[in-house]
Formats: C-alpha cells, sequence, structure tokens
C-alpha cells in the first residue's frame, strides 16, 4: 500500500515497548497517517472514548491488562474499526480468542515492515469494500459451511471460528476425538476461503508407511528409485493455490516433520532425487486426536514444527457435548442414505 492510497487514516498503536511503539509510529506517519500511541489498556480506553479510528494495532501483553480487554468496547464504539492483533506464536489460545472476536488479521512477532505494509493494505482494503455496511449485516452475509450440521452452542462456536479465520489463511489445527468431524472443519474452512477454488488435497499422515508418506508428500523425479519410472509431483505440490489437510499429523515421524517444518518455512518443496527447489503457494490445516503437548514432551513430535501448525486451533466438541444436535444429525443421515440407496 503506497503512502497515496493510505493518506488520511488514523490509527491507534497500542504497545508498551517503547522503541517498537516509537518505529511504528514514525512508519504511519511516513504513509500520512494520523497516530496516537498508548502503553497501556487505561490509556487507549481514553483515546477511543475521544475519537474513532480506522485502525487499532494492538500487543496483548501489557502492563494493565491483556490488548483483547479493549476489543469489545472499540467494536461497540465503532464497528468499522479494523483491528490488528500482534502477538507470539506461542499465544495460540490468545489468537483463536481474537479471531472469535473478530480480529481482522493476527501478526505474529517477530514481523518484517514489508510483511506489516501487506497486512495492513489487505485489512483496509476490505475496510473499504464494507464501508457503509453495519457490523450485523457484515455477519449476515456469512455463510454457514454446507457440510457442517448442528444448531448447538459448541457446533456455532465452531463454526464462528471458521467463519473468522477462513479468509485469513494462517495455519490452522484441528484437534479433537475420532469421528467428530476434524476433516469437515478442515474442508468448511477451504469451502469459505479465497482458495475455494483452488485444490484441497488430503493425505492420511498415519495411514502410510514413513517411505512411502514421503514420497507421497514430496514425488520424485525419474530414477529416484527402481520403481521411479517417471516424474511425479506430491501432494505438496498438486495443492498449489489451494490447500493441503494433514490429518493424524501426530503420526508422522521426526524425519519427516524436520522436512515437513523447512517446507513451511521456506515454501519450497525438493522431490526425491531431485536437484532444484519448486516453490509452492498452499494453505496448511493438519489435523490429530492425539495429545501434541504429551507427544512433545515424549520427544516425539517437534514443537516449533506445532507452533508452526497451530497458529489457531480448533477443538472439535464430541457427541456428547452438544446433544442437542442429536435429532438434526438423525435426520440428517437418514436423508443422506435414502439418497443413496433409494
Amino acid at each position: 500500500m503506497s503512502s497515496s492510497e493510505a493518506g488520511g487514516y488514523s490509527v491507534l498503536l497500542l504497545e508498551d515497548d517503547e522503541t517498537l511503539s516509537g518505529l511504528l509510529e514514525r512508519f504511519f506517519e511516513q504513509w500520512g497517517w494520523q497516530v496516537r500511541c498508548a502503553g497501556t489498556v487505561g490509556e487507549a480506553q481514553e483515546a477511543i472514548a475521544e475519537r474513532t479510528f480506522d485502525l487499532v494495532l494492538l500487543d496483548y501483553l501489557l502492563p494493565d491488562n491483556n490488548g483483547l480487554a479493549i476489543f469489545d468496547e472499540i467494536r461497540w464504539r465503532s464497528p468499522l474499526t479494523k483491528v490488528m492483533l500482534m502477538t507470539g506464536v506461542q499465544d495460540m489460545g490468545v489468537a483463536a480468542m481474537a479471531l472469535r472476536k473478530g480480529a481482522a488479521d493476527l501478526l505474529p512477532k517477530p514481523f518484517r515492515m514489508q510483511e506489516l505494509e501487506e497486512r495492513i493494505g489487505a485489512v483496509m482494503a476490505r475496510r473499504s469494500e464494507t464501508k457503509g455496511n453495519s457490523a450485523e449485516d457484515e455477519l449476515v452475509e456469512r455463510v454457514w459451511p454446507s457440510a457442517i450440521v448442528g444448531e448447538s452452542e459448541a457446533i456455532k462456536r465452531v463454526v464462528r471460528l471458521i467463519q473468522m479465520v477462513a479468509k485469513k489463511d494462517p495455519p490452522v489445527l484441528v484437534t479433537g476425538e475420532s469421528g467428530t468431524g476434524k476433516e469437515l472443519v478442515a474442508r468448511a474452512v477451504h469451502e469459505l476461503s479465497n482458495r475455494f477454488d483452488k485444490p484441497f488435497v488430503a493425505i492420511n499422515c498415519g495411514a502410510i508407511p514413513e517411505a512411502l508418506l514421503e514420497d507421497e508428500l514430496f514425488g520424485h523425479e525419474r530414477g529416484a528409485y527402481t520403481d521411479a519410472k517417471a516424474n511425479r509431483a506430491g501432494r505438496l505440490e498438486q495443492a498449489e493455490g489451494g490447500t493441503i489437510f494433514l490429518d493424524e499429523i501426530g503420526e508422522m515421524s521426526p524425519s519427516l516433520q524436520v522436512k515437513l517444518l523447512r517446507v513451511l518455512e521456506d515454501r519450497k518443496v525438493r522431490r526425491l532425487g531431485g536437484n532444484k527447489d519448486v516453490a509452492v503457494n498452499f494453505r496448511v490445516i493438519a489435523a490429530t486426536n492425539a495429545d501434541l503437548g504429551r507427544r512433545i514432551e515424549e520427544g516425539a513430535f517437534r514443537e516449533d514444527l506445532f507452533y508452526r501448525l497451530s497458529v489457531v486451533p480448533i477443538q472439535t466438541p464430541a457427541l456428547r457435548e452438544r446433544k442437542s444436535d442429536i435429532p438434526l444429525l438423525t435426520n440428517h443421515f437418514l436423508k443422506v442414505f435414502a439418497d443413496r440407496y433409494e
């Protein structure tokens, strides 16, 4: 976003690190923005009581409270104000809470100024598109995922989180017991995302032996091994522009975890037997019914990969937690099987 495009906007910076706050202040002033700085939630409350802002860029950890404490007040006073949360990748629950509340974007720390510029440009472009609509209108326009059945509060919480995160592109980790619909959630995120018209590529990491899984994920060049008769793109390349769904990620071997982490960091894939990297662009959604925290303690799962995958965690509720949905689910499956076997 150029300074000519950005000029005229106002921003409230809620950040207690004076060095970072000063850097951001100069950054916005170069664009011609009106800048107000606050180091505590109390100071930010005074600022929003005095005027409205086009953007609020807030940190989570602050001296007197956390940044989300002011979120509801911002939305009440000015529904069109966009809020971006700056947070470390370890604050997974915080990220999920921010998205549930309607954060426009999440900015993991540390970040590059170029990344900040790109993220803010996208956020303010969306604000221009929706200006004149009420917050309620925006909520009404959201689509309920076609594959999700239920009306319970437990499933509504999942759907609200899907709606919030779908178009923002951060990695998602879906957790829950077997049979709770983790792949349905992943497909719903893809369905409501800007990648909906691109491939959704799913692979079960627990159902394929390690050697075959590596070949499935990364592909191979002709001659890479005895049966490699031709070049073949792996699932990661096949997901180009779309979504890669890594089911049962907790079953992936440590050696493959290292290779996957490198792909997620560099956004490049090298096929087995190949000597060049292929740039890839996909969103990653992973799922597991395992306790990854315990796997990390046992040394079976990499902590850095866990944080890379779980920027936004979504937990699917078991049926016992959504008993009011049983009649709806019963009718749904009766119709599905009646149509299939009529």
